[in-house]
């Protein structure tokens, strides 16, 4: 199983409140800015402490997303 540690870079999570069905993204490293959590925690230890932002339950569900760059063409036929 996978820790917050393993997504640091290139990685954003995608928080649903199973609740009041609010979602946000937040970046690894702001998880670990919090007091609560470190970098050896498990996603499913992190989705437990995670509260939402609107109703403030613990009904968190947790999706790491890879961002990519995108690259666009820029040339043409001469």
């Amino acid at each position: 199983m996978m820790q917050l540690y393993d997504y640091r870079d290139g990685y954003r999570f995608r928080m649903k409140c199973q609740h009041c069905g609010y979602h946000w993204h937040d970046r690894p490293a702001d998880l670990l800015d919090r007091g609560d959590m470190h970098d050896r925690m498990h996603l499913d230890e992190v989705a437990t402490q995670i509260q939402c932002r609107t109703c403030k339950r613990h009904a968190v569900s947790l999706m790491p997303i890879r961002v990519m760059k995108t690259h666009h063409f820029s040339g043409g036929l001469a």
